[in-house]
């Protein structure tokens, strides 16, 4: 590898490592909604202001990354309902994984004005099946849409800068779950 494919690497992965520094887990996906009575909606909207800043180390100038975590706000929506007395259904929209990243300018920190964006959204579709004695499984389908897109700006880049834009993916996956309630305690032991 060249020096100048090296150097393009180690940027790219110190700006990638900063990136994840908060986290890109937005949602849990909460199965609390399946043990609802009756027809049942829940909405939520979260709003998130991060604060993220670090420091470059000497050998990159040694300067203040300033805040480089965005504010950002998620929802989640969800609708359950009942097919017959055993057998009930949960459809859940919600914004699992998202990352957004902005280093600000004139803070002489060596990726100042690089910015980052991961976005998803997602449909899980579940089935609940309730037994005797308060066990019960479900069951379910899971779609994620994604798509990110990032900006290395830095003078020590060949040409000063890096773009990269990611096509949207959509990747399909399953849950399984069972569950033992015990409504007169109170008493819910759930794994998904």
């Amino acid at each position: 590898m060249t020096r100048r494919g090296l150097v393009a690497t180690a940027v790219a992965m110190l700006g990638a490592g900063a990136a994840s520094a908060g986290g890109v887990e937005r949602s849990a996906q909460s199965m609390a909604l399946l043990f609802e009575q009756g027809n049942y909606a829940e909405f939520a909207l979260n709003y998130s202001r991060p604060r993220v800043s670090g420091e470059a180390p000497r050998m990159l100038g040694g300067a203040a990354s300033g805040n480089m975590a965005r504010s950002f706000a998620t929802f989640d929506l969800g609708v359950r309902g009942d097919l017959s007395d055993s057998l009930s259904y949960a459809f859940i929209i919600d914004e699992p994984i998202g990352a957004s990243v902005q280093y600000p300018e004139g803070t002489g920190y060596f990726l100042a004005g690089s910015n980052a964006r991961i976005r998803s959204t997602a449909l899980t579709g579940v089935l609940r099946y309730r037994f005797d004695g308060g066990f019960s499984a479900h069951a379910g389908l899971r779609a994620v849409r994604t798509r990110g897109e990032v900006e290395l700006f830095n003078q020590r880049l060949p040409g000063g800068t890096y773009s990269m834009a990611t096509n949207t993916d959509t990747a399909f996956g399953y849950l399984l779950g069972v569950a033992w309630e015990r409504p007169d305690i109170a008493a819910r032991v759930a794994l998904t």
